[in-house]
């Protein structure tokens, strides 16, 4: 008599949990700004192949790093960037980082339904980038030829990241 009206309060609850996660009250993002420098890194791409940071570096003047949980927030993103960043900053790697999925074969199959054919993406299982960079869903990072993080904000607003890569 009392479970379906509890389990609707319990579905209630969890749906909630979820808005608040994506959609915070504030726009306020309090972790570090300030440019840093990262170790070189060689990661997998979900078609495990090796990605490395200083190989990249020697080819193009800068990488951006996005993180994504392929939810509509982060596809919106993408979107944005296939559109308004690739063509225009071919200097610049455009990468996808997938660490919510857990293996390779997950993080293609997901990639390619989603119809990202066009990007790498990074299968960051053992969770490296997300510690180093302080990834989470819709950080975007942009690393410059020195190893030099000087861009690392949720994508907010795309002539942010614009400036930055126009600085490099």
């Amino acid at each position: 008599m009392f479970i379906k009206p509890l389990m609707l309060l319990a579905s209630f609850c969890l749906l909630w949990g979820c808005q608040e996660d994506l959609m915070p009250e504030s726009d306020a993002d309090n972790r570090q700004r300030e440019p840093f420098v990262v170790d070189d890194f060689t990661v997998n791409l979900n078609t495990e192949q090796d990605y490395s940071l200083s190989e990249r570096l020697n080819n193009y003047d800068g990488i951006v790093l996005y993180f994504t949980m392929w939810c509509p927030v982060c596809d919106n993103h993408m979107q944005l960037l296939r559109s308004d960043f690739v063509a225009q900053y071919p200097n610049v790697d455009f990468v996808l980082v997938d660490y919510v999925s857990a293996s390779a074969a997950n993080s293609r199959t997901t990639q390619l339904n989603n119809g990202y054919r066009d990007f790498n993406v990074i299968s960051d299982r053992d969770d490296y980038l997300e510690n180093v960079l302080d990834g989470a869903m819709a950080r975007v990072v942009l690393i410059d030829k020195n190893f030099t993080v000087v861009f690392s904000e949720l994508f907010k607003n795309h002539l942010d990241l614009a400036a930055a890569i126009e600085g490099l």
